[in-house]
């Protein structure tokens, strides 16, 4: 008699491709508006949409601590870590809907108005998110328990996929921001177009490393220095031989004009 020695020591472990997840910002307060791709003004109305995608069933979002800035020093939350915001004048609360028919798609998003830091057209908005398969956990501003939350119906493209009974629990956390540029009331863009523009490069133009260009510079010196000696050297040993040949001659006249007597 045979026995089967099974190794029971390393569990089977199936793993699960993370969804789809993006961010976009449109315009108007709502979801179908036009996806902004040009600069915007001080007071439009926005929309920050972060979208969901999986061919699995059973993902959950939430989002937490959104910021803007301007890429550099100023900065200020717009969203805490609770999901809620920090100031309901900048930006909503997140709302959510979600479809599963072909395509699990989630969305989250939030309205807001338009608006820039000082001396700069730069806006970054830049939000932490979280997606987890099952629920997430439960935080204070969760888009799930605002009343409009919805389903919506997507048609179907493809067959929807089960997820595998034994797959493990998933979770990752992304990054995600989107850029703007914000003029100010009566600004034209053609005023603005220093900042988060794309500086194009001169075919015929070099570029040096700043090493490069202070070695060259130095030889460029030295060589100048050593041309100017020479040259000095040069015009002083010709100021020389003039100054001979001068008393030289004045010398010889001398005794040429001098007239004596010889008694």
């Amino acid at each position: 008699m045979s026995f089967l020695r099974v190794a029971t020591g390393n569990p089977v472990v199936f793993t699960l491709t993370p969804p789809e997840c993006y961010m976009e910002i449109r315009y108007g307060y709502g979801t179908s508006g036009n996806r902004v791709t040009g600069p915007v003004r001080v007071g439009d109305p926005l929309t920050l949409i972060i979208y969901m995608r999986s061919k699995y069933d059973g993902f959950d979002i939430v989002v937490n601590d959104c910021f803007a800035h301007n890429g550099a020093h100023k900065k200020i939350q717009l969203i805490d870590e609770y999901g809620c915001p920090v100031d309901d004048k900048l930006i909503s609360r997140f709302r959510g809907s979600w479809s599963e028919t072909g395509v699990y798609e989630t969305q989250v998003f939030a309205y807001m108005k338009t608006f820039r830091f000082t001396g700069s057209p730069a806006l970054y908005i830049e939000c932490d998110v979280r997606m987890c398969h099952g629920r997430c956990p439960s935080q204070p501003c969760h888009w799930r328990n605002v009343k409009n939350v919805k389903k919506r119906s997507i048609e179907a493209t493809t067959q929807p996929t089960t997820l595998p009974t034994n797959t493990a629990p998933l979770s990752e956390n992304v990054n995600l921001f989107q850029a703007l540029r914000v003029l100010q009331e009566g600004e034209s863009e053609e005023e603005r177009n220093v900042t988060l523009t794309r500086y194009e490069m001169d075919p015929n133009s070099v570029c040096l490393k700043t090493g490069w260009f202070s070695a060259l510079l130095a030889l460029g010196g030295g060589a100048m220095c050593l041309l100017g000696g020479a040259l000095l050297a040069t015009c002083t040993r010709m100021r020389r031989v003039a100054i001979d040949k001068v008393l030289a001659s004045s010398q010889f006249n001398g005794y040429m004009n001098h007239k004596g007597s010889i008694n």
